[in-house]
């Protein structure tokens, strides 16, 4: 199949963390852009300082669960030939959330796909991904500490299916790269840690529309929203706009969301009251939610009042959010360790798609927060959506 590769709009010889890639791609008329081959290909590299690439020394890691996609801070696609986008707020958070509940981490990084995306088993293993190719001639001076990536974009281009593109007309592609601080993190790291990108361009296969294909848009998408906890007794509402099939949350201390030290994309479990019966290794900033109440308001029967007051059910219905059967034991167990500050989730599969049209969605929180000198969290919400146009 052939290839359609479109360059970014405003040229640069790099692009560093702020910056914004806009790509526009106009496929022929009678052309189908291919599903699941949207790629972000390019050149990374990391440096302490702005100038001096990181090195196996420097205690400086980017996140090892959104690997490469974590230097994308927004990420939307605008199909303009209907006018209707998708903005993902927190971009490689939303990738972060979706590895946590889907994959094992022992097989992170085993596959092509999992390296060129920077996906590794442990956060040592992003250190050494940033030193990138030293010690090059001085023919190859420009090179020198850039790694190449490729990264398929987790976004309704991908997750839809072929999509016509006498429909879509043309797409366009807007990213935020995020802060050089926000993709890093680790003792070392300062605000002057900074990435660039060279050479990025964005690629998708295409072929001849046949009367087989689909004569309608039938997307899957997501909605993202942001919002905080403040009481040890919360409920969170949400308003999304259109037809959902599940929800899924995240949550980050807003301490460590803001020292530059901490991984910006951790789900950290909030402190919570463990049972009598919990693991003495179990402490209250480790336990996570002790009462979660999901609900949908107006004259809605079908979710009202569900409720869970077992750490193992949240988990459970969290990964079960995402569809995810595979290793869930594996995965259950790893969420629960007391000593993994990064594996906790809310979420819930509709039991059908649900129109939220003059409904919203709530979920009551009970925990620890700001309670005994606690603070505040941030919380991330994240949608699965549906439409057909």
């Amino acid at each position: 199949m052939p290839y359609v590769t479109e360059y970014p709009l405003s040229k640069a010889a790099s692009y560093s963390g702020g910056q914004v890639l806009e790509f526009l791609s106009d496929a022929n008329a009678g052309m189908i852009y291919q599903g699941a081959t949207w790629t972000l290909d390019g050149e990374i590299k990391c440096t302490l300082d702005g100038t001096n690439v990181v090195k196996s020394t420097d205690a400086v890691y980017f996140d090892m669960l959104s690997g490469f996609h974590g230097m994308i801070n927004e990420l939307d696609i605008t199909l303009q030939g209907t006018g209707f986008s998708e903005n993902l707020l927190n971009y490689g958070r939303i990738v972060h959330m979706k590895n946590v509940a889907t994959r094992n981490l022992a097989d992170l990084g085993s596959g092509t796909a999992d390296a060129l995306e920077g996906l590794a088993p442990s956060n040592a293993m992003t250190n050494g991904l940033m030193n990138g190719r030293l010690n090059l001639s001085a023919v190859d001076a420009d090179d020198q500490g850039y790694i190449p990536f490729s990264l398929k974009l987790d976004c309704m281009l991908n997750n839809s299916g072929d999509l016509p593109a006498d429909l879509t007309g043309q797409i366009k592609v807007r990213m935020v790269l995020a802060r050089g601080y926000q993709f890093m993190f680790g003792e070392d790291t300062t605000v002057n840690t900074q990435f660039t990108v060279k050479s990025p361009r964005l690629r998708c296969q295409v072929r001849p529309l046949t009367d087989r294909d689909p004569t309608q848009l039938a997307l899957n998408y997501r909605y993202a929203y942001t919002t905080q906890i403040e009481s040890n007794n919360q409920t969170l509402y949400a308003y999304i706009p259109g037809v959902s099939t599940g929800v899924h949350m995240s949550f980050i201390s807003q301490n460590n969301e803001s020292n530059v030290t901490k991984n910006f994309y951790a789900t950290a479990p909030v402190p919570g009251i463990p049972p009598e019966n919990a693991s003495a290794q179990t402490s209250e900033n480790e336990y996570g939610f002790q009462k979660v109440v999901y609900s949908i308001n107006a004259n809605n029967s079908v979710l009202k009042g569900y409720t869970m007051d077992s750490r193992e059910d949240i988990l459970r219905t969290a990964l079960d959010s995402y569809g995810s059967r595979k290793n869930q034991s594996t995965l259950i167990n790893l969420m629960r360790r007391p000593n993994n500050p990064d594996g906790y989730l809310l979420g819930i599969q509709f039991p059908g798609a649900m129109n939220f049209s003059g409904q919203k969605f709530g979920a009551q929180l009970r925990s620890q927060v700001g309670q005994n000198g606690n603070g505040n969290y941030r919380a991330f919400i994240v949608a699965d959506m549906v439409k057909v146009m």
